[in-house]
């Protein structure tokens, strides 16, 4: 692909090569991007040892003629950016900066799901951390030295000090 779209060979290596920072690079006449991706990932119950994102790029060659992307990790699939793109003519033939737009576009998209996702997390802790206690009942049991204490039995352990 390199020689047949005339890409640059450092385009091609940051392409290729995973874990770079989010940057934006030219080379010649293309355009070089590496977007960072978040992906939810769904738990019916979140534990403190839960892992609720998972990480990716996409990184975006962008130039005369040609987008090519090129996806590390959990990226997601770009199958309904290619799809939105070809329902849309008038947006497709403003060419290779309508898809770099469209990519980036649902990079973030994709972070205001994870927001939201997040928000039904923090609500769900808050209703538990924040739960009145249950209401005790008056006929509740009472431990044993509790009940030494109150009858000043001379076998029971003295009551903890009081403090003011």
């Amino acid at each position: 692909m390199a020689d047949a779209f005339g890409l640059h060979p450092l385009a091609v290596e940051g392409a290729v090569h995973a874990h770079q920072p989010p940057k934006s690079e030219r080379y010649g006449d293309m355009l070089f991007l590496v977007l960072k991706t978040i992906v939810h990932v769904d738990h019916e119950k979140v534990t403190g040892t839960s892992e609720i994102v998972d990480t990716g790029e996409i990184m975006v060659l962008a130039g005369p003629g040609c987008t090519i992307a090129v996806r590390h990790g959990s990226a997601p699939p770009l199958e309904g950016v290619r799809r939105l793109l070809q329902e849309d003519p008038q947006q497709l033939g403003c060419g290779p900066a309508a898809v770099l737009h469209a990519v980036a576009d649902m990079v973030v998209d994709r972070y205001i799901d994870v927001a939201d996702a997040f928000a039904g997390y923090v609500d769900t802790l808050e209703a538990e951390v924040f739960a009145p206690e249950p209401p005790s009942t008056p006929h509740a049991s009472t431990s044993s030295s509790e009940n030494c204490w109150s009858s000043n039995a001379p076998s029971c352990p003295s009551p903890p000090p009081c403090r003011a």
